[in-house]
């Protein structure tokens, strides 16, 4: 009887391990960055601008603002749409190229836009973001596709300061 409880102990054990660094493997790592054209910006500052509803569709406006190692500015805004009217809701939003959302996907991008080192801004063409939360945490992970043909990566999460325009 000890040898079954031993046994059945020892299996439990090592199926707790291999099932706690699986998950350690699994977990993103956000670097509060953003990527783009080989220059890493930190973030350092991150806003949300609640704006309520709009054609069936709750709007949240993202900012993030930060610096590069060597002190070039950045500025990235998205503004996204999730279906409802209650409360903005997480997800992966596509990027939707209309002035009218009605009728859109659940989760959409309407524009998105990045200046980087005070220069002019360069808006989206296409991509994806995704928004999750966790209490106060606000993450974004996000691929968005510019007019100049660049790709901007971000890597966020946070607590943003949230301002309420609606």
């Amino acid at each position: 009887m000890k040898k079954i409880i031993k046994l059945s102990y020892f299996l439990f054990v090592s199926l707790a391990i291999v099932s706690c660094s699986k998950d350690d493997d699994d977990k993103e790592i956000f670097t509060n960055t953003v990527e783009y054209d080989g220059i890493s910006f930190n973030v350092e500052q991150a806003d949300i601008f609640d704006y309520g509803t709009y054609q069936g569709y709750y709007n949240y406006e993202f900012e993030l603002e930060g610096t590069s190692s060597d002190e070039i500015p950045f500025y990235i805004y998205m503004d996204l749409y999730s279906k409802g009217t209650e409360s903005f809701r997480t997800g992966t939003f596509e990027f939707y190229n209309s002035e009218d959302i009605e009728g859109a996907p659940d989760f959409v991008f309407a524009y998105a836009e990045l200046r980087v080192d005070n220069g002019d801004y360069i808006e989206a063409v296409g991509g994806t973001i995704t928004v999750t939360k966790n209490g106060d945490i606000y993450t974004i992970s996000a691929q968005i596709t510019l007019e100049n043909d660049e790709v901007v990566t971000v890597s966020y999460s946070g607590e943003p300061t949230i301002t309420i325009d609606n």
